[in-house]
């Protein structure tokens, strides 16, 4: 691995490298006169710029790379890395373990949970059947009996009262009625007599009374009257007083 980085990148430096001496010696060339030159050198100069410069210094430096970048990254490797992996592994695992792992766990179980299931659930509860049957079911029936008390039997409970009153409540009442009965007439009729009864026989008898007065008076009157005149004598001052108050009293009663 080490190998293959060092190759790599001695490639892309020797690249580098050798096209920045392309260029200094393209612009060398132009700032140069060519008078100081001789013919021949400066033919063998053009002869070798370009690519067929960039090819041989690539070859060279390739081979120095190579024998030193080497030796190199491994000195500094060994000295450095323990170094760098203490001080970044810890953060690296602290902000993507946790992510990896969650989903990693989660992946695997959906993978490998149903077929553990389906290779032990049955004999799991074959040996919790066995064991534990009494508690199992006990338990089991306690649950189902709440929910069945709670949601059932209010309901239950208000149709069979509903149809037991129906059944009772004829027999019951034929029975203790005639018996409570009698007694509560007698306390009832007692207050009704005291409170009712008097005023009603009040007002009765003061209209009977009217009524039988005012006949009475219509029919007797002028025979009291007539049997008055015969027997009339003269008259004192008291006595013309008396009659004066006897005949205002026949004339209110008269009204």
């Amino acid at each position: 691995m080490i190998q293959d980085g060092v190759s790599m990148l001695s490639s892309s430096s020797v690249c580098l490298f050798s096209r920045l001496l392309v260029i200094s010696a393209f612009i060398h060339q132009r700032q140069t006169p060519p008078t100081t030159i001789s013919p021949l050198l400066f033919s063998r100069s053009r002869r070798f710029t370009g690519f067929q410069v960039e090819d041989h210094l690539q070859d060279h430096l390739q081979d120095h790379l190579q024998d030193h970048l080497q030796d190199y990254l491994q000195d500094y490797l060994q000295d450095h890395l323990q170094d760098y992996l203490q001080d970044h592994l810890q953060n690296y695992l602290q902000d993507h373990l946790q992510d990896h792992l969650q989903d990693s766990l989660q992946d695997h179980l959906q993978d490998h949970l149903q077929d553990y299931l389906q290779a032990h659930l049955q004999d799991y509860l074959q040996d919790y059947l066995q064991d534990y049957p009494q508690k199992y079911l006990q338990n089991h029936l306690q649950n189902h009996l709440q929910n069945y008390r709670q949601n059932h039997l209010q309901d239950y409970l208000q149709d069979h009262l509903q149809n037991h009153l129906q059944d009772h409540l004829q027999n019951h009442l034929q029975d203790h009625l005639q018996d409570h009965l009698q007694d509560h007439l007698q306390n009832h009729l007692q207050n009704y007599r005291q409170n009712y009864l008097q005023d009603h026989l009040q007002n009765h008898l003061q209209d009977h009374l009217q009524n039988h007065l005012q006949d009475y008076l219509q029919d007797h009157l002028h025979d009291y009257k007539q049997d008055y005149q015969k027997t009339r004598r003269p008259k004192t001052r008291n006595q013309n007083t008396r009659d004066q108050e006897t005949g205002a009293l026949a004339k209110l009663l008269w009204r």
